[in-house]
């Protein structure tokens, strides 16, 4: 649930408590915490899955640690949201997804990561559309973006199938947005 309060000069300011925890079949989609720095370490410091977003894999846990801080941060001044993807059968962290720049009622920029053991499973997709309905349902975005890099083609095609169109380029990434769509029907 949504929280309101008053900032010093009168705005309305939401409050994140407690934490969104949202749930899909197969996913719990909970806040981050430090107990999972060993796996949000392994997955950033996989080359495959750091090279989208850093210039260098994760070397040291406490790189990890340091992007868990940073999202509690953002969550607490409402600047943005972040989920623990965690696998239901498992209890296991498998990745995150981040809004980012979050403006309540207005937009919102979309990061997301997953363990490549789990690519080409739906986990993914399946996690996104959870997000996406919280996102325009409660939180009343009109837009979410992306930004990606223009040959990460398993991306591209998510986004794409997910409703995404691609709205520029900037360099060697592609703008991907996410229009507000009357209502979303996340069952499969």
């Amino acid at each position: 649930m949504l929280k309101y309060k008053k900032s010093f000069l009168g705005h309305k300011m939401v409050s994140f408590k407690p934490f969104p925890v949202l749930e899909t079949t197969r996913l719990i989609l909970r806040e981050p915490n430090l107990s999972d720095t060993q796996a949000i370490f392994k997955n950033y410091s996989d080359a495959d899955i750091a090279k989208w977003f850093f210039n260098e894999p994760y070397y040291e846990p406490e790189q990890a640690e340091a992007l868990i801080l940073t999202f509690r941060k953002k969550h607490n001044d409402a600047s943005g949201l972040t989920w623990a993807l965690v696998l239901k059968t498992e209890n296991d962290l498998i990745g995150s997804i981040s809004l980012d720049n979050l403006k309540i009622g207005e937009s919102a920029d979309l990061e997301f990561d997953l363990a490549k053991k789990y690519w080409g499973k739906g986990l993914m997709s399946e996690a996104l559309k959870a997000v996406f309905e919280y996102s325009f349902n409660r939180l009343h975005l009109q837009q979410i973006r992306a930004l990606t890099y223009q040959n990460n083609e398993r991306t591209v095609t998510l986004l794409t199938r997910l409703g995404f169109n691609r709205r520029g380029a900037k360099g060697e990434h592609d703008l991907y947005v996410l229009e507000h769509p009357p209502r979303i029907d996340c069952t499969d």
